[in-house]
């Protein structure tokens, strides 16, 4: 079997469910889907989250260019696995 280790942040629950989503995309893999910043140190994810929030509050602008850079790369990183996957 194989393995898949997704990492996520907790920055306002839609990274982790995309996570998860992207999880679910390999029912036949043992997927794990860890929130980085949780689990290596509790009280920094606490402060790196305000920090994401108060910065897409600020600046909404940067973080749409953050969303669509992310999009692009993580479009391209499941058309690499999908191209690199054993048929079933």
């Amino acid at each position: 079997m194989r393995n898949l280790l997704v990492l996520s942040e907790p920055f306002g629950g839609g990274h982790t469910k995309a996570a998860e989503a992207t999880a679910a995309l390999f029912p036949s893999w043992n997927c794990r889907v860890v929130e980085l910043a949780s689990y290596l140190d509790p009280i920094l994810a606490k402060h790196i989250s305000k920090g994401y929030l108060k910065t897409v509050q600020m600046a909404p602008w940067l973080g749409e260019k953050s969303i669509q850079a992310t999009l692009q790369k993580q479009h391209l990183f499941l058309i690499s696995i999908a191209r690199n996957m054993p048929p079933n």
